[in-house]
């Protein structure tokens, strides 16, 4: 694990996560319990300040606290180790540059990832492993066109 440490690219790290984390969703769902629930709720409420404040470096840190604590209701150590590594890569300054000019290019997108974040714990609350992977499915495509556009 300790290569993904390393110059991994951006592009790499993302198609990795996309993939790893659509994975999750199975067990997530099946582990889920009212106080997993909770604290992915939690976090959730967290990135709305930052959504109506404009508030781009905080809302990509509670973003990266959002899909790490999906993995953690896995209940599986190796696995949140996994996604905290490809979290890592995906928080590099060129990515975060990219994303924040992005967002400021039309404030609706910043709205429209939280949208999405809202879609993937409503479809975990519910249960829906097929609707779940959908939304998380869309929103790595999101994530991947910004990234095609902005480097």
């Amino acid at each position: 694990l300790t290569v993904l440490e390393t110059n991994e690219s951006i592009e790499d790290a993302l198609e990795a996560r996309s993939i790893f984390e659509q994975a999750l969703i199975e067990p997530v769902i099946d582990r889920l319990t009212p106080k997993k629930l909770r604290h992915i709720e939690t976090i959730l409420k967290e990135m709305s300040p930052p959504v109506r404040n404009k508030a781009y470096d905080r809302y990509i840190e509670v973003n990266t606290k959002f899909h790490l604590a999906i993995a953690e209701a896995t209940d599986n150590p190796l696995i949140v180790r996994v996604v905290e590594l490809l979290l890592t890569v995906t928080r590099q300054d060129l990515w975060k540059k990219v994303i924040i000019d992005y967002f400021l290019s039309d404030k609706r997108k910043l709205q429209a990832s939280f949208d999405e974040h809202q879609q993937i714990v409503q479809a975990i609350k519910e249960k829906n492993v097929v609707r779940a992977r959908r939304v998380m499915e869309a929103h790595f495509a999101t994530v991947w066109k910004i990234l095609q556009d902005g480097v």
